[in-house]
């Protein structure tokens, strides 16, 4: 009896570590998600603004130069 209690014991413990990183994990992918959507909109304003060589080229030298 000591050792089902035992178990139960345990195995309560181990059901509340699981609900507490499943949720994490839904935080994470949360996360994730919005900052690829912004990783999305900047390639596509960078991608609309960048249409020439030369314009790629004095970005990349004000990039170069901020760093």
């Amino acid at each position: 009896d000591k050792m089902i209690q035992d178990i139960n014991a345990r195995t309560s413990i181990i059901q509340q570590q699981d609900r507490t990183l499943e949720l994490r994990l839904k935080q994470i992918e949360t996360e994730h998600n919005a900052v690829q959507t912004e990783m999305d909109a900047v390639k596509s304003v960078i991608k609309k603004n960048i249409a020439t060589p030369s314009a790629k080229k004095h970005f990349v030298n004000n990039l170069l130069q901020s760093t």
